[in-house]
């Protein structure tokens, strides 16, 4: 079989000279198609730089969006999501820690100050009393306190998203965030 497909086997220097001509001919050819290529990659390097930005800026603006929102609204693979988010940005899912029932010093002042005022009306209203339940039981009650106690038939409105519903993209320098633990609020 001859070294090159297509040409007849000749000797000498037409030989040499075919073989180089042929040789400047792929590497021409071969260096078009770099320049081509490179210039689609430069153009997709790009498109990934604005996607990555896209990416970012979404992430910024909601810390608990998922990589399948992201995908859908920017209209890119998830891969390609995957690999712009962990690779590119940096970022990865974690929990929050979860605090139990943690107040702010601004919301103990709070509470407190409530809890004044509520004591200071109780003992204002001291005199109005009302039948807890009229015609059964003749215990009389304060008024306010009568409003403020409730019983113990409970219906929960809400109940607390969970550990994983909680979970937000964070960069490596970002702080650490923290969770206060929340209990099923509940009505009569």
């Amino acid at each position: 079989m001859p070294p090159f497909p297509g040409l007849p086997q000749q000797r000498g220097v037409e030989k040499e000279e075919k073989l180089c001509t042929i040789h400047r001919l792929k590497l021409t050819m071969v260096s078009y198609q770099l320049l081509c290529l490179g210039n689609q990659l430069t153009a997709e390097h790009s498109k990934q730089d604005w996607n990555t930005a896209r990416i970012d800026e979404l992430i910024k603006v909601d810390r608990r969006v998922k990589l399948k929102e992201i995908s859908l609204k920017l209209d890119i693979p998830k891969t390609n999501v995957y690999e712009i988010v962990h690779d590119k940005l940096g970022y990865h899912k974690v929990s929050a820690i979860w605090v139990p029932k943690m107040l702010s010093f601004e919301h103990k002042r709070q509470r407190v100050k409530i809890c004044e005022i509520l004591l200071h009306r109780c003992q204002q209203e001291g005199d109005e009393t009302v039948d807890v339940e009229p015609g059964r039981d003749h215990r009389a009650r304060n008024k306010l306190l009568q409003h403020l106690i409730t019983g113990v038939k409970l219906v929960h409105l809400s109940t607390p998203e969970t550990k994983r519903d909680s979970m937000t993209w964070k960069h490596i320098s970002s702080p650490v965030t923290k969770k206060f633990e929340v209990l099923q609020s509940a009505t009569k």
